[in-house]
């Protein structure tokens, strides 16, 4: 299914936001509580806007579908003291210009973001776009 809005995670509660079979969340996802949140984005799913931590909680990140980008050019964005653990991203290709839509991570609180895993998509690369990964 589609959510036409955004997705808030605000209390103590423990959240498991899960998008699959090629839903859509439209206005992106956004954790300002201290529970802790795990996201998970299926492989032809999408999450437009990006995904924003605020709050204190530990976020847990598995993409393997699109996730657009925030209006600062964010697909991430740690705005906290919490911490965001990105288990596994899938990084493809535009179809149309063969640039890599990367996962870009900004805020005041990137530092506290960890990568463990990147899968690159190679269908449709341009062979020179793996340089920005």
């Amino acid at each position: 299914g589609n959510i036409g809005g955004k997705i808030e995670s605000t209390g103590s509660a423990d959240m498991v936001i899960s998008n699959s079979n090629g839903g859509t969340i439209s206005g992106g996802i956004s954790s300002s509580g201290s529970g802790s949140t795990s996201i998970s984005n299926s492989q032809g799913s999408t999450i437009n806007n990006g995904i924003t931590v605020s709050g204190s909680a530990q976020v847990e990140i598995s993409n393997q579908g699109s996730v657009g980008k925030d209006s600062n050019g964010n697909t991430v964005t740690n705005n906290s003291s919490g911490s965001v653990g990105i288990k596994d991203w899938l990084v493809s290709t535009d179809k149309n210009t063969g640039k890599l839509n990367t996962v870009v991570i900004g805020g005041s609180g990137k530092d506290n973001v960890k990568v463990e895993n990147i899968t690159v998509d190679q269908s449709n690369v341009d062979l020179e776009e793996l340089n920005d990964i």
